[in-house]
């Protein structure tokens, strides 16, 4: 078996055994090295899914939010995770115009390193804090409950 798998396969075990040894609730895909989870926000709640991608050597998680931009509000959606993003540190928001997605998405190397346990938590409650603090202002743009002026004025 190739190096590149073999080290995946360790990766996705240690992130098994971190959910496991936080008594986390998750749903395993061995054969893609995949585990989705759902954790709760106050606002929507909140679905992860952590990708352990062989050929690139990353651990990439990815949390949808629960609604699609209608293509009236691209401009505005696109607008607003330019502006979410530039205050981010770690991990970025995505807008998939083609289907009107939004994610969350951040990713961790583990080329030449091995990835500990604690790492695991740590990326998830990243993920769920900030998907939290987002995806109600993303989903009011969305609903028109909230102008793009009006958020860009919270934001700046």
């Amino acid at each position: 078996m190739e190096e590149k798998t073999l080290k995946a396969q360790q990766t996705y075990k240690t992130l098994c055994t971190s959910f496991d040894n936080n008594g986390w609730h998750y749903d395993r895909h061995d054969d893609d090295l995949v585990i989705t989870c759902s954790m709760s926000s106050d606002d929507l709640p909140i679905d992860h899914m952590i990708s352990v991608l062989a050929k690139q050597q990353v651990v990439m998680l990815l949390s949808r939010l629960p609604f699609t931009v209608p293509k009236e509000k691209a401009l505005d959606i696109a607008i607003a995770v330019c502006v979410i993003n530039d205050k981010l540190a770690d991990g970025c928001f995505d807008y998939k115009m083609e289907d009107g997605s939004v994610y969350f998405r951040q990713t961790t190397s583990f080329l030449e390193s091995e990835l500990g346990e604690e790492l695991f938590p740590r990326m998830v409650s990243i993920a769920s804090t900030t998907v939290d603090a987002f995806n109600d202002k993303l989903f009011m743009l969305v609903k028109g409950m909230l102008t793009i002026e009006q958020f860009l004025q919270e934001q700046l």
